[in-house]
């Protein structure tokens, strides 16, 4: 494997948020973005703006985000993993990005991708499966295109597909020998087809209980062979 000295990429990782708190300063519609997609990590979420969007609004009365309905002070950023700067004013943006950094806190500035020591990839999620494109900046433009044609090619139902594929995973762990399973799961994934049709027509139950009978079917045809 060749190494590129020569230039510097993000690191892409996909981090557990769940419990921990993150706190968005803004309350606009970027701020709405970034708060969403914090909700559905399981993160706490602060969020700093004297007005809310309507969605945010919604989100503060249901107590899913602590609302502070005051203007940014260091204060705020008290107990933060990530901190998230989406107002649309620079200056507020930079006095943040400012204080996460005294504080050693890794943030995203939305107006200034050059300053943030993160940022947000463009994601498809089907269930468990996410599909992640980014262009690191390069075109906005291209990782939308990618994003939509993505879209097209992974349906809702590979979500379904993914956990099945976890179930006949388990199966195949307790009912084979560890130098079996690589080939066994392959060959389940090479039945991608197969199986998205069965759990589309026959459902979840019907998929699994075909699944295994094939995996059994595939078993003895190797036994047979050695």
């Amino acid at each position: 494997m060749q190494i590129n000295f020569t230039m510097s990429y993000s690191l892409p990782i996909q981090l557990n948020l769940e419990g921990k708190l993150c706190v968005v300063v803004g309350g606009g519609t970027v701020a709405t973005r970034k708060v969403i997609s914090l909700l559905e990590t399981g993160a706490r979420v602060r969020v700093i703006a004297p007005l809310l969007s309507p969605e945010l609004t919604m989100f503060a009365q249901r107590g899913k985000i602590e609302w502070r309905n005051e203007f940014f002070t260091p204060e705020t950023l008290e107990g933060a993993k990530l901190v998230f700067a989406a107002t649309d004013n620079r200056v507020v943006n930079k006095s943040v990005t400012e204080e996460a950094k005294r504080r050693d806190i890794m943030i995203n500035v939305a107006d200034a991708p050059e300053t943030s020591d993160f940022t947000s990839l463009a994601v498809l999620r089907r269930g468990s499966l996410c599909l992640t494109v980014s262009t690191n900046g390069g075109s906005p433009a291209l990782t939308a295109h990618i994003l939509s044609l993505l879209e097209t090619q992974f349906g809702e139902d590979w979500g379904e597909f993914v956990e099945l594929l976890a179930t006949l995973r388990d199966y195949i762990k307790e009912s084979t020998l560890p130098q079996e399973r690589p080939v066994l799961q392959r060959r389940v994934i090479a039945e991608e087809a197969t199986f998205r049709e069965c759990l589309r027509l026959e459902g979840r139950s019907v998929a699994i209980a075909e699944g295994k009978k094939m995996i059994e079917l595939w078993k003895n045809e190797t036994e047979k062979s050695a």
